[in-house]
């Protein structure tokens, strides 16, 4: 399994930018982010270099963030092959809700992830494929629509845990080397 990290120029541009993707480009291992080395940087690029054995997953369309597609999911859906159905939702706030809507309404695929960011993230959505363990039969199965969900809502707690985790995993990247790398109960550094 190859994993492809974020390059620093794909962090750099996003939503300001009118023909920036925004959301992340899934490629046959469903979940790498952006690979610099395809110079993927807007809409346009997707559509010039998208290649049939790429499944490409509206990642949490409609989530209240900057790299969120939201309207631009419509406008250029002929690039998506499924939604995600994002396991970070309570019963009460659930930004799914629309993509999974959306999904069903044009028969695309809904692949559910845990986006894991944090180890507390693994578990809590993901997909059931019936397939054989390959790349290829998983991503023909899925393109069938044969993937179930499986996920439930977050507690309120869990779902704070999260974005507590993430807001601190986000400010340690901007602080740089003074954050500690880990801190334990009740504030002591480990």
């Amino acid at each position: 399994r190859r994993t492809v990290r974020p390059s620093p120029r794909a962090r750099a541009w996003g939503p300001r930018s009118r023909e920036g993707v925004g959301g992340f480009v899934e490629t046959p291992t469903f979940y790498p982010y952006l690979s610099g080395e395809l110079n993927l940087r807007t809409f346009a690029d997707l559509r010039r270099l998208k290649r049939p054995e790429w499944f490409v997953v509206a990642a949490h369309p409609f989530f209240p963030h900057p790299t969120c597609l939201r309207h631009r999911l419509l406008e250029e859906i002929d690039l998506f092959d499924g939604i995600e159905w994002s396991h970070f939702y309570t019963p009460r706030l659930d930004f799914n809700r629309r993509a999974i809507r959306l999904a069903r309404e044009l028969g695309l695929p809904l692949v559910g992830s845990s986006d894991s960011h944090l180890p507390r993230q693994f578990g809590t959505t993901y997909s059931i494929v019936e397939a054989e363990p390959t790349v290829e039969a998983v991503l023909r199965a899925v393109r069938k629509g044969q993937v179930r969900v499986v996920s439930r809502p977050l507690r309120l707690r869990e779902w704070s845990a999260i974005m507590f985790g993430l807001a601190l995993g986000w400010q340690r990247g901007r602080a740089g080397r003074w954050l500690p790398r880990r801190v334990g109960r009740c504030g002591a550094v480990g």
